[in-house]
């Protein structure tokens, strides 16, 4: 009984990151941190689930995060909106107008939201989903004009069409894709590198450290 206990508590403080790491509940961006990863979903079919705090309201309309694909134009984004505390799922090509899906709540704001957003790159038009502060909205692009899903990459605090970086913090985040979005295409975790206390996020199937690309470092803790 006495070795059953301790490989069970053992098991409670398993590290989910290596050595060398330590997890930390969120990473912040002033507004200069952002991330540009190799991470593309491989799939049509793409699902975030994550949590962030927005302690502001936003001064232009900030991605929280995009897949990109091409040119810097061509773009699925999540982010938030100047307008009346606006969360925004939007999709656009260079070469076309963009469509999005829209909550107003302000809840969003000043609080720990949980997320959720799809997208589904569908035959021949995408259609949107995004849940948060509560709200759900759904909608579908009304031309085909949103990027390959399957070979866009993913940016973290930053987006394409707008170019706005996104001051605020970000937890856990995992991309799931395929029908029913059943497997885990990328899993972040917020961490600091204890070599020299830099943060970011380890993407643990990949075993990847993300630092921030931009001018600042991320926060956190």
């Amino acid at each position: 009984m006495l070795m059953r206990d301790r490989r069970r508590a053992l098991m409670m403080f398993t590290s989910r990151v290596p050595a060398g790491f330590r997890e930390l509940d969120y990473i912040e961006s002033d507004g200069n941190a952002y991330i540009l990863t190799s991470i593309a979903p491989g799939s049509r079919e793409v699902r975030f689930r994550g949590k962030w705090y927005k302690s502001t309201q936003a001064s232009a309309e900030q991605a929280l995060f995009a897949l990109a694909y091409g040119t810097t134009e061509n773009a699925v984004e999540l982010g938030f909106s100047a307008t009346a505390n606006r969360v925004f799922l939007y999709s656009k090509a260079s070469s076309s107008s963009g469509n999005s899906a829209m909550i107003t709540n302000a809840a969003v704001y000043n609080n720990w939201v949980d997320f959720i957003a799809t997208v589904t790159d569908g035959s021949p038009k995408k259609s949107f989903e995004v849940t948060a502060g509560g709200n759900t909205l759904s909608a579908t692009a009304t031309t085909d004009n949103s990027p390959n899903l399957e070979t866009s990459t993913l940016a973290l605090f930053t987006g394409r069409v707008r170019d706005q970086n996104c001051p605020g913090k970000m937890g856990e985040l995992i991309m799931e894709i395929g029908s029913g979005f059943s497997t885990v295409a990328a899993h972040l975790i917020p961490v600091e590198r204890l070599s020299d206390n830099i943060k970011g996020y380890y993407e643990t199937i990949s075993g990847a450290f993300y630092p921030s690309d931009g001018s600042s470092d991320f926060s956190g803790g």
